[in-house]
């Protein structure tokens, strides 16, 4: 699934109202973002431990890649993947392939931001292929 929309919305309001769901149901999440301040934001607003995409994969130093891929998968239920308007076509094939079968996974970012420095859009292309279920937030909430 998709959460997109811009800052105030309630995309981190949903995130933290779907992890005491997935507490609930003592499922296994992984929590992770394209930058080290997007993981260190998200740990700050969730209380739980996030990662960057590269950190949560493990970069494999010895013979380069990652540790975790399509031979050696994550271990976990489901994955939230913060800020993904910012990752590119190799970075998250590199995801895709290490993920298990029976995954749930959510994307969530601002398909308006920034995109990725690298080659592609991946979430923008996700969005507009209408494959994969997306909640579009409209609404501000954020007041000063």
């Amino acid at each position: 699934m998709v959460i997109t929309g811009g800052p105030g919305t309630g995309k981190t309001t949903l995130v933290k109202a779907l992890l005491k769901l997935l507490e609930l149901k003592k499922l296994n999440v992984k929590l992770c973002a394209t930058t080290g301040r997007a993981a260190k934001r998200l740990s700050e607003t969730t209380g739980l431990e996030a990662t960057t995409i590269h950190r949560l994969l493990e970069i494999n130093s010895s013979g380069g890649g990652f540790k975790y891929n399509q031979d050696n998968r994550l271990i976990c239920d489901y994955l939230i993947v913060d800020e993904s308007s910012m990752i590119d076509v190799t970075l998250f094939y590199a995801l895709i392939k290490a993920l298990p079968n029976h995954i749930g996974l959510l994307l969530v970012g601002d398909v308006d931001q920034l995109p990725s420095v690298g080659a592609g859009q991946v979430l923008k292309d996700i969005i507009s292929s209408n494959i994969i279920t997306t909640v579009r937030l409209n609404q501000i909430f954020h007041f000063y």
